[in-house]
């Protein structure tokens, strides 16, 4: 053996040896992907994308049905998941308002041949959304579309072994805030009205109010302890995490509210930062959220009440 093949060959375990310490996935240069679903129950799943959760149901006997905000941009890889699951079709698709909504739209869902269906509100930004894309009125079939089907108050959608009861909510986080109650999984979407890594927006130019989000949070906090909240962002919670939910926007308001009847103005209010209770556990969305949820406090408290 020369000299040189023994050179090369102690130079290739070294290289190797060197290889065995670094992570599989510095090696390809990417971190390793996250599950695209994640199981909350014997088929259904919890799906992320970067304008929030969504839920994912499976009936054996007729097919897929989503609920929550979509993307254009993981609507791909979303539909080849399923697929690659189960042969049976996506058959409906409820899409959740997210900040995304005008542009996204039904994210290809009908184009794949799923019904789409919005609440009312929604499914007029949505519209609005390609008109401004389209003033021409001249789109492209590829174009994301707007829904077939919308709803003012309540959507049931029956799958055989999975039927999804789908009630739209008081203006919270929106106008367009909705609930979708998995009845036989004991899964429930809150979607934005409920925010598990921070303070919660609150969409004032269309409707929301933090009056709407604590009367969607009540609702739901007296549900079992079994029960299965997914919220619009966060990790999926349990009714005692939804009741510290309506507690903080509670005490937020009532503190607001004392600082108000004492003549404060909105800026002095904010400076004054009455969400400070609260920060250790929801600040983790910023200051500008905090300041942003006190002044909706604000809004509703000088707003007149409906009778």
């Amino acid at each position: 053996m020369t000299r040189t093949s023994i050179h090369g060959r102690a130079l290739r375990a070294v290289v190797l040896s060197l290889a065995c310490l670094v992570p599989a996935s510095r090696l390809r240069g990417q971190a390793p992907a996250a599950a695209l679903l994640v199981p909350l129950a014997p088929n259904v799943y919890l799906t992320r994308s970067p304008l929030g959760n969504a839920v994912v149901a499976l009936a054996p006997e007729r097919g897929w049905v989503i609920v929550g905000p979509q993307s254009t941009a993981q609507q791909p890889a979303l539909l080849h998941e399923l697929a690659s699951r189960s042969r049976l079709p996506v058959r409906f698709v409820v899409i959740a308002a997210s900040s995304g909504l005008e542009r996204n739209r039904d994210a290809g869902w009908s184009a794949a041949g799923a019904v789409v269906i919005a609440e009312e509100h929604a499914a007029l930004r949505m519209s609005e959304g390609l008109a401004a894309d389209y003033p021409g009125g001249d789109h492209p079939a590829t174009a994301p579309a707007t829904p077939a089907l919308g709803f003012s108050e309540v959507q049931q959608i029956h799958l055989g072994s999975e039927d999804v009861h789908v009630v739209r909510q008081k203006p919270g986080s929106s106008n367009a805030d909705l609930s979708a109650h998995f009845e036989s999984a004991g899964v429930i979407y809150l979607g934005d009205a409920f925010i598990a890594d921070g303070y919660p927006a609150v969409d004032e130019a269309h409707g929301g109010s933090i009056d709407g989000l604590i009367e969607t949070s009540a609702k739901f906090m007296t549900w079992g302890p079994k029960t299965k909240l997914v919220p619009g962002r966060g990790e999926v919670s349990t009714p005692a995490d939804l009741r510290a939910y309506h507690d903080m926007l509670v005490g937020i308001r009532g503190r607001v509210s004392a600082m108000r009847r004492a003549g404060r103005s909105l800026p002095a209010i904010v400076a004054a930062h009455p969400t400070a209770p609260y920060d250790s556990r929801w600040g983790r969305s910023g200051p500008a959220a905090a300041d942003a949820l006190v002044t909706a406090a604000y809004h509703s408290l000088a707003a007149p009440r409906k009778p």
